[in-house]
């Protein structure tokens, strides 16, 4: 059994978007979440998503955040 010292506590961190469309203040709200999830060592960032659509910049902006994330983001 491993000592305290070589156990890493793991962590998921959840955001959820609901009936949120994609803009540039949601696009931050991912992308600040992304950063806390790397900040923390999460072990995945979940982003429950529930959107009717929204601007196209946004959504490039979200995309190009999670393929250069260090943490892998799962798309529920």
């Amino acid at each position: 059994m491993a000592s305290g010292e070589d156990v890493e506590r793991s962590h998921v961190v959840h955001i959820a978007l609901k009936d949120e469309p994609i803009t540039p203040v949601t696009a931050r709200f991912i992308q600040r979440a992304l950063h806390a999830a790397e900040q923390t060592n999460a072990e995945c960032l979940v982003i429950e998503l529930d959107t009717p659509g929204g601007l196209l910049q946004s959504t490039q902006d979200v995309v190009k955040a999670i393929l250069v994330s260090r943490v892998p983001v799962v798309v529920y």
